[in-house]
């Protein structure tokens, strides 16, 4: 599938974006090979489980959340032994799932009009999960909203900056805040993006890519500080060679994700999204979630030689930020790296 974006210009020109959509199979249900963490891989199953609430991933373009989206459903379907009724309403149709009743929402249409009817339907078919491509307007997210208040999973996209976020997203759009503090109705929340798997024939390490002008020196000393490699240990990516595309063989999800209860709806909804977030990172035993941000995720796989320091600035947040705001997790970023260097796969999504 090309989706195409046309933009007119001052020059009196044309700017076409075009994005190829990579159609899967209803038979993809890995996604443990999207390159999630074990506690992640462990917090999508256990929303997989449950046929009721809402379970919203949230990412930028090009994240790769249809993706996930699809395995996940492909999954739980997979895993319920097909016994579950899926109905799905997308403008336009992108996901394969194995079993579902899909409806593709006519362009044609009133889009907030056509998914209204497509959510008519849906109640009326009795699914067990209903899925909406993307909430994108209020009253899709009141739909949504109203579908999981009725005892279905309700399954879909936001565009949104982190996991948190998606409350606030959600809010923006009217869903009121009361109706927000029920885990049983926020039942889980996911935000990834993608960065490349850097190719390790032709990957380059610390120290020359500083030589090279390739990495700030400071950036190198402090990251190797921090995550306890040696500088010889840590890479970049290369120039490019005959197994890669330009230094990288792949892409891989980075993410963060969320399984709310009580206590952190509460906290967000009436004291501020700081607390909620200072609670969701505090460890366990301590009495928080032990959550673990996304940029703590894609440290993980700097450190492993599986990402770009590089690219992890630009695209996820800056070192600085980790330094500062979640240097608490600093022991859990060793344990993490030294997983993935004994051989945690990481084959992600597509090639680079």
């Amino acid at each position: 599938m090309v989706r195409l974006q046309y933009s007119p210009t001052s020059e009196q020109r044309g700017a076409l974006v075009m994005r190829l959509k990579y159609i899967g199979t209803s038979g993809d249900i890995d996604v443990d090979a999207l390159g999630y963490a074990p506690e992640q891989v462990a917090d999508l199953r256990n929303m997989r489980l449950k046929t009721n609430g809402m379970y919203i991933f949230a990412g930028k373009v090009s994240s790769g959340k249809t993706t996930t989206l699809q395995r996940c459903l492909n999954a739980m379907y997979a895993e319920k032994r097909g016994e579950i009724t899926i109905y799905a309403a997308e403008d336009p149709k992108e996901l394969e799932l194995d079993g579902a009743i899909q409806a593709q929402i006519s362009a044609g249409l009133d889009a907030v009009e056509a998914f209204r009817t497509a959510m008519k339907a849906a109640l009326r078919s009795d699914p067990n999960v209903i899925v909406l491509g993307e909430i994108r307007a209020p009253e899709l997210a009141e739909m949504a909203l109203e579908a999981a208040k009725t005892g279905h999973a309700l399954w879909s996209t936001v565009h949104a900056g982190s996991a948190l976020g998606i409350l606030n997203r959600l809010i923006n759009l009217g869903v009121d805040r009361e109706d927000l503090k029920d885990p049983r109705t926020v039942g889980g929340l996911i935000y990834q993006r993608l960065v490349g798997v850097i190719c390790p024939d032709c990957r380059v390490d610390f120290p020359r890519a500083v030589a090279d002008g390739l990495l700030e020196g400071d950036l190198a000393v402090r990251f190797a500080r921090l995550s306890g490699q040696r500088l010889t240990d840590l890479h970049v990516r290369g120039p490019g060679c005959a197994r890669c595309q330009s230094g990288l063989v792949g892409r891989t999800v980075v993410a963060e994700t969320i399984r709310p209860d009580a206590a952190l709806l509460e906290i967000y909804m009436d004291r501020s999204r700081l607390e909620a977030e200072k609670y969701w990172l505090l460890p366990r035993e301590k009495g928080g979630l032990g959550g673990v941000p996304v940029l703590h995720h894609a440290l993980a796989k700097v450190g492993a030689a599986i990402a770009d320091i590089n690219e992890t600035q630009e695209e996820v947040d800056l070192l600085e930020t980790y330094e500062r705001e979640f240097a608490h997790l600093t022991d859990r970023l060793r344990h993490d790296i030294s997983a993935l260097r004994q051989g945690a796969p990481t084959r992600g999504i597509g090639r680079g």
